[in-house]
C-alpha cells in the first residue's frame, strides 16, 4: 500500500451520522484538500506509540495482562508489526513543513519492526504477571 491507493468513498461535507469513522476521516482529508488547494499536508500514519499513548490499546493489553491467567492474543506470535512513534511522525511533519512540503504521505515504522508475540511478551515481562497467551487465528476470531 502507498499514497496512490484509494481512500474510502466519502463525500468532504459527510457527518459523523453518515459514514464510518474510517470513510469519515477519508472525507474530512478531502475537505482538507478542497480547502488548501495545493498547500494540504496529509499524514496517515499506522500503529501509532509513545509514552504519552492515551488511545488505550497498550493501557488495556497492560490491564488484561496483569490479572494473570489466560489472554486470548489475536493471530500469531510471529505476525509482524510496524509501530511508529508519535515523535517520529512530528519530526516528520515539521520537516515537510520547513521545506514547504504538501501531499499526502504514509508513515509507519521500520518494515516487521516488531511483532505481536514480542509486544505482548513485553507486556507480560512489564507486569510480572503470571499470564499465558493463547492465540487465536483470524478466522477463528
Amino acid at each position: 500500500m502507498d499514497e496512490s491507493f484509494p481512500r474510502h468513498a466519502c463525500a468532504p461535507d459527510a457527518s459523523p451520522d453518515d459514514v464510518p469513522y474510517n470513510a469519515l476521516k477519508a472525507g474530512c482529508e478531502r475537505a482538507v484538500e478542497e480547502g488548501f488547494p495545493e498547500r494540504a499536508l496529509i499524514v496517515n500514519p499506522g500503529i501509532i506509540v509513545d509514552p504519552g499513548e492515551n488511545v488505550g490499546r497498550l493501557p488495556w493489553w497492560l490491564e488484561t495482562i496483569a490479572r494473570d491467567g489466560r489472554v486470548l492474543a489475536p493471530g500469531f506470535p510471529d505476525r509482524a508489526m510496524q509501530l511508529i512513534d508519535a515523535r517520529d511522525i512530528a519530526n516528520f511533519m515539521l520537516d515537510r513543513l520547513a521545506e514547504g512540503g504538501t501531499g499526502r504521505y504514509l508513515t509507519t515504522g521500520v518494515r516487521e519492526n516488531t511483532s505481536m508475540g514480542e509486544l505482548l511478551g513485553a507486556c507480560v515481562d512489564a507486569t510480572g504477571a503470571e499470564t499465558e497467551l493463547v492465540w487465536a487465528d483470524e478466522q477463528f476470531l
